[in-house]
């Protein structure tokens, strides 16, 4: 409770601080957007309390009703309390046009409401928030004609910023903890002195551990022999304990083991699931076509979605995937089940439209669930799978997958998905690699000037545009190695063959944990070149969400993979120093957002 009211309190105390990002010069937009925008642009607050930004965002009703938020977002009560508190006093319009000037200061209610005759009118002053000398705003007498200019909305708001990058530091892991968690008020240290840095690192070992943990999950699921991999988990879930390690090197030198337990497991499941389901080929699939009573399976788990091709032979149930299950069509185990039809849908976040339209049931085998909104209708068609769910619907338990089949045959036939589009999909490394001749000479021959690793996890908003202008901006004589949701950015686009070879200009290697594929073939042409990998035509251009992205960039990290590109922003809890650091060891950059411009860079031009 006392986490959401300190939401409620940030979030009303910068519902409007676009006006003053406007105000100062700093912006044209709509003041809503201006303030998201300041926040997001210099990381304030958003990795405590990402809340706040949907209530700077979305605290007028238009915005509002398009947003989409959950029922229990605190947003809603900034909103009416908005309302309630400038009700009277909105800002009047003749022929469409504001009246009144924005920067003169704030007028008092007692100049409204005159006590005697004399009363002279007074305003409100712009106060700096973080002034420990101005902490009430009293009303003083007006000064003839006195305007604010932009100079002091600035200065308020480069205060503003310095003040809140202060609260950098956050931990609550312990007794000794400051009061609401020690960098809570402001210290930039922990009570145990523990810096901002650590408590970082220790942070990002965590988010590893998570997504190392979904890797692990699926390939002992699949038989795999992950001990030593559980080793590393134990042993770094012990190294943030609290007070256990105070040494900089000491930490980076467990975030390698992080990451080279990454590698481990990577390389487990692509071989757990070449063992059972063979060794993916490449395969055009269709897309957003479906046909008759179907299921719709999404996630990352083939060990459930074989199940449940076999549960459903001769059903007259058609099975399609989405988003992070369509390289499952490349595994020849799988895709011998004629039932397996095609692929619905892009990225995991456009579940909440997409199963709101499709009709047929639902299968969710992992993470990458969207919460139910008041908006869904799907929520008596979708089931869980595994440790996948989310309130309100049922879950399948120990394989028996009787209740999702009856759901689909009693939905009957879906239809609305009739396009004649189509996906290619299964460029396993392993196939790829038997491809090394022919790309060896195209190499060689000047027909492949450079490869582009374009890969991660997607999620919505703006800047992921990037990645789709920066692959159909690539010259022809460029290949695409790919992998995770975020292909679904540029997957539609047709890029054919490299010229004067058959050899595709776009690899779709397969899911978020087949991006060891990508060091495979980089590292079998730096053997058969004898170029250094870091020294390869070769620009890896990534793209971050979650967990399992964080594990994917501590395994590049500990194979000593330089010269990444991270975007559209760089992960929150980076602070400056990590950053540095990230710089100086790996030469990890972040994109610009410019695609033309990031293109010239990585061809040298």
């Amino acid at each position: 409770m006392n986490e959401k009211l300190n939401i409620i309190q940030l979030g009303a105390l910068l519902h409007d601080i676009g006006k003053i990002v406007r105000r100062a010069g700093e912006s044209n937009l709509k003041h809503q957007e201006a303030g998201a925008h300041f926040l997001k642009e210099n990381e304030l607050l958003l990795n405590e309390y990402k809340e706040i930004y949907d209530i700077v965002k979305y605290h007028h009703a238009k915005e509002l009703k398009s947003a989409n938020l959950s029922e229990s977002s605190l947003a809603y009560i900034v909103y009416e309390a908005d309302n309630i508190s400038s009700g009277i006093d909105r800002v009047k319009y003749d022929d469409d046009k504001p009246v009144g000037n924005e920067m003169l200061p704030l007028n008092s209610v007692f100049n409204r409401v005159k006590m005697d005759k004399i009363s002279k009118e007074k305003v409100f002053s712009l106060v700096d928030v973080t002034s420990k000398e101005e902490i009430f705003n009293m009303p003083k007498e007006k000064k003839e004609n006195e305007k604010l200019e932009k100079i002091d909305y600035l200065r308020v708001l480069n205060n503003l910023k310095e003040k809140m990058k202060d609260m950098k530091m956050f931990c609550h892991q312990c007794e000794m903890s400051a009061e609401d968690g020690c960098g809570a008020k402001g210290q930039p240290m922990g009570t145990c002195g523990k810096s901002d840095t650590l408590a970082l690192l220790q942070d990002t070992m965590v988010f590893g551990l998570k997504g190392l943990s979904a890797y692990r999950h699926h390939a002992h699921e699949l038989g795999a022999d992950t001990s030593n991999v559980d080793r590393v988990m134990a042993d770094t879930l012990y190294f943030t304990l609290t007070n256990s390690n105070f040494n900089f090197d000491e930490h980076i030198k467990q975030l390698l083991e992080v990451g080279g337990a990454g590698v481990e497991v990577m390389n487990l499941l692509s071989e757990a699931h070449t063992a059972k389901f063979g060794i993916p080929t490449p395969v055009r699939v269709s897309q957003n076509k479906v046909e008759g009573k179907a299921i719709l399976v999404s996630g990352h788990n083939l060990h459930a979605l074989k199940a449940l091709l076999e549960a459903t032979k001769d059903k007259g149930i058609n099975i399609y995937t989405h988003s992070e299950m369509l390289p499952a069509h490349g595994y020849p185990e799988l895709r011998k089940y004629s039932h397996l039809k095609g692929n619905v849908g892009k990225a995991w976040f456009d579940q909440t439209k997409l199963f709101n339209e499709f009709k047929g049931a639902i299968l969710m085998t992992t993470n990458c669930i969207v919460p139910l909104r008041s908006n869904c209708t799907y929520a008596d068609r979708l089931f869980g799978y595994s440790i996948a769910g989310t309130n309100g619907v049922k879950h399948i338990e120990n394989d028996d997958f009787t209740p999702l089949i009856e759901c689909a045959l009693a939905c009957g036939d879906v239809s609305g998905f009739d396009s004649d589009e189509s996906l290619v999909t299964g460029g396993h490394y392993k196939t790829i690699l038997t491809l090394a001749p022919q790309i060896l000479d195209a190499i060689k021959t000047g027909k492949i000037r450079r490869f582009f690793v374009i890969a991660g996890c997607d999620a919505p908003g703006k800047g992921r545009e990037y990645y789709r202008e920066l692959a159909a901006s690539l010259p022809k004589d460029c290949v695409i190695l790919t992998s995770s949701c975020g292909k679904f950015r540029f997957n539609d686009i047709d890029f054919g063959n490299v010229p004067g070879t058959e050899l595709p200009r776009y690899i779709d290697l397969g899911q978020c944990n087949d991006s060891n594929g990508a060091v495979k073939i980089a590292l079998a042409l730096s053997e058969a070149t004898g170029i250094a990998v870091n020294d390869l035509p070769v620009s890896i251009v990534l793209m971050w969400m979650e967990q399992k992205a964080v594990i994917i960039l501590l395994a590049l990290f500990s194979l000593g993979i330089k010269n990444i590109n991270v975007g559209p922003s760089l992960p929150k809890f980076f602070n400056e120093e990590i950053i540095n650091f990230l710089v100086d060891k790996f030469n990890v950059r972040p994109i610009s957002g410019d695609a033309q411009a990031d293109l010239k860079y990585f061809l040298g031009e």
